[in-house]
């Protein structure tokens, strides 16, 4: 911030609010525009530290711009700003983290643990007997014990990382001084809080040895959540980066104002500037695949920034510099499933979130999600089952997912998940509605007779080798009209057009047309396109033909018929129609189908 960006706000006196805060102020932006902020204050929060003298509390004013926000309003927020600790290494920065973690488990009903987790298989065992420099790769048996787990990014090949060759020599001991500058820092932060063990995947996990990785993988998300707590480092960008820095010094501009701004100042006020982030998700980290289910699991969450420590856990998130709030979002709604569909919709904003993150490796899209996917299996019924991403008890609602970014993303290169499953492609996933804002009026003779994938390993939820669903339906001939990279019009037999969304870039105008149904959106609906009164809606998915066979159709009494031949085929995309009204649709008779 500049010293003319700083002399522009003025500042006027509230009443005595008490002994704890005996001076309070606000700030009014009065007289400057829009292009003379600095750029990052379009992304960060600008607060603002008054001390008036030495013996006084700190006050923090936290002003918010947005381009269309008006800036002659009154700033959002005020508040007392706790000092942040220059290094976050000390004493005092250490014995905050404790008096938080103390919190949260003596007073949070929602955080409680009860007692130690079981051990993963590994861990780097700190025993306090051994020198500050000296570890050791522990193989647990099964007990039970406290541990701190470390979310993280790799940022590229990890150094020292455990492999065949050189398991036997961490087991006997583990020179710290070779690690990377981030698990250096763990370690520092897990004795310095008085814990002996410690999860990191590099070196828990035999990196080399693909058979080790997929039964520790499959297990990953009993990791974070087994954890006492998880240490996040949030704003590194790789394991060499580390994230115990000091922390940068503030900008201080001492301030001129006279007495009718603030009676009885014999100086001036002392404006100290320290640029916060608006949230602490925009960071590296929260950019990541594998380290959402990491944070969606962990009961607890020790992040560290440029800008200080947040404490978040089930219960309560908090700031260094004091600012908190009750925990929200996704996080909070994981520890507050009401009913079917509220579950359904939050796995949709769970799966939305997730594909927007990056992958190192492409075959990580389904592993590095299944262990919310196995947290959300355990609260759905009996005979559901989870088929590459997809609830089966939620088709054909679940295949309505929409490829955001369709073309403009690179496919993957190899299979990953069958064509219907949105873990098929790259880039944003999104579903235009929750399926708790529409009622089904007519299933448009769409029935689902079997679904199945084959993992590996067997029952981990991860990666997939084939999949398949077997579906009665109405299939119609349509032909696709482009008009830009990613959606246009799809025509079907002349009769119907609909807005379509394609997965990728198609190869043939000509593809098909199953119906999946038809909605009706509930009374005040609303998607972020725009508001749904009592509009109704068919959806479609887009397929291709993958195989040599010729279309048969036949009535469902016809359906235990074995002779009749297996139709296959792909997903290409997804498309709609709207009508005010319920339409009048004429019949078709139903095929046999298996979409691969």
């Amino acid at each position: 911030m500049t010293a003319e960006l700083i002399r522009s706000f003025k500042f006027r006196r509230i009443p005595d609010l008490g002994p704890i805060v005996r001076d309070r102020y606000f700030v009014l932006v009065t007289d400057y525009a829009v292009e003379e902020l600095d750029q990052a204050l379009e992304d960060m929060m600008s607060s603002l530290k008054v001390v008036t003298g030495p013996n006084d509390p700190e006050l923090r004013f936290d002003t918010l711009h947005k381009p269309d926000w008006p800036l002659t309003a009154p700033t959002d927020m005020t508040g007392i700003c706790k000092k942040v600790f220059s290094s976050p290494k000390s004493t005092e920065s250490l014995a905050l983290a404790r008096r938080w973690l103390a919190t949260c488990q003596k007073g949070h009903l929602e955080c409680s643990r009860t007692g130690s987790s079981q051990l993963p298989t590994r861990v780097i065992d700190l025993r306090p007997s051994t020198s500050d420099l000296q570890a050791r790769l522990y193989v647990t048996n099964g007990e039970n014990a406290p541990y701190v787990a470390l979310s993280y990014c790799w940022g590229g090949d990890v150094p020292s990382k455990t492999t065949s060759m050189n398991i036997e020599r961490y087991r006997d001991a583990l020179n710290i001084s070779e690690l990377p500058l981030t698990f250096r820092d763990a370690i520092f932060l897990t004795r310095g809080l008085g814990f002996r063990y410690l999860w990191i995947d590099a070196l828990c996990i035999i990196q080399d040895d693909f058979k080790d990785w997929e039964q520790e993988a499959a297990v990953m998300g009993n990791v974070y959540a087994g954890s006492v707590f998880t240490i996040s480092a949030l704003s590194s960008q790789s394991s060499l980066e580390g994230f115990l820095h000091e922390r940068p010094p503030e900008i201080t501009k001492t301030v001129n104002i006279g007495s009718h701004s603030v009676p009885n100042s014999e100086a001036g006020i002392n404006l100290s500037v320290r640029k916060i982030k608006r949230t602490h998700f925009d960071y590296c980290l929260s950019y990541r695949g594998w380290t959402l289910q990491e944070r969606l699991l962990a009961t607890a969450l020790l992040h560290y920034t440029p800008e200080g420590m947040i404490w978040e856990c089930r219960t309560h998130c908090v700031r260094e510099h004091g600012e908190g709030h009750p925990t929200s979002g996704m996080l909070k709604a994981l520890n507050h499933f009401i009913g079917i569909s509220d579950m359904d919709s939050l796995w949709q904003r769970v799966v939305q979130d997730y594909t927007t993150r990056a992958l190192t490796v492409e075959g990580d899209k389904l592993p590095a999600i299944a262990g919310v996917a196995r947290y959300f299996r355990n609260s759905r019924s009996e005979d559901d089952e989870y088929l590459a991403g997809i609830w089966k008890d939620t088709i054909p609602e679940s295949l309505r997912w929409i490829a955001y970014e369709g073309s403009m993303v690179p496919q993957p290169r190899g299979y990953r998940a069958p064509s219907w499953s949105w873990a098929a492609v790259n880039g944003k996933v999104e579903w235009l509605i929750e399926t708790s804002n529409e009622i089904l009026v007519d299933d448009l003779g769409f029935q689902l007779l079997d679904g199945e994938v084959e993992d590996s390993p067997p029952g981990s939820m991860g990666r997939v080798v084939t999949g398949f669903l077997d579906i009665y339906g109405v299939v119609r001939e349509c032909f696709f009209e482009k008009q830009d990279a990613w959606n246009g019009k799809l025509h079907i037999d002349k009769e119907q057009t609909c807005i379509c969304w394609t997965d990728r870039e198609l190869s043939s105008s000509n593809c098909f047309a199953l119906a999946l149904g038809l909605w009706r959106f509930l009374h005040g609906s609303i998607n972020h396109l725009y508001q749904l009164e009592d509009q109704c809606r068919i959806w479609y998915l887009v397929l291709e033909r993958c195989d040599d066979g010729h279309m048969v159709s036949c009535d469902t009494s016809e359906s235990e018929d074995e002779s009749i031949p297996e139709l296959k085929f792909k997903r290409l995309g997804i498309a709609y129609a709207d009508f005010e009204v319920l339409p009048s649709l004429p019949e078709h008779k139903q095929t046999l189908l298996r979409v691969i």
